[in-house]
């Protein structure tokens, strides 16, 4: 099936763009949860990640793993890097929503995904360096 056919996907996107949008505009969207309605508890994220990965409390240098009492753990710096990553792909996704409306050429489409992604490494770089020099 070639990028021609894929006409549901772009409208997938376009649903998924609009929604945003009216989100950003402050338009009441069906389903959108309040912020005012909920409570967050900013442990949830880590009691998640627990379920899969013993997570340390305690950072150990630069080290994304550290082991405590035998048992090897992640630390604090290992989640930070699962965030990162984590933000990478849903810029990734959100790269190729565009570009789906820019063009239906898939030799347009997937380098211009990957050189998104790779500017956001480099953006970020120079952010920290210049956090950095403050």
């Amino acid at each position: 099936m070639g990028l021609a056919h894929m006409r549901m996907i772009n409208l997938a996107f376009a649903v998924v763009i609009l929604h945003s949008g009216a989100s950003l505009l402050g338009v009441s969207v069906p389903g959108q949860i309040n912020e005012e309605d909920t409570e967050e508890d900013p442990s949830k994220l880590i009691e998640f990640l627990q379920g899969w990965l013993p997570i340390s409390t305690n950072y150990d240098g630069n080290k994304f793993f550290t082991r405590e009492n035998g048992i090897l753990k992640a630390t604090p710096l290992m989640l930070v890097l699962l965030v990162i990553e984590f933000t990478d792909i849903i810029f990734s996704w959100d790269n190729v929503a565009a570009v789906f409306g820019c063009s239906s050429s898939p030799w347009i489409i997937w380098p211009a995904t990957v050189f998104g992604v790779l500017s956001l490494r480099s953006w970020y770089s120079i952010i920290s360096q210049g956090v950095g020099d403050m």
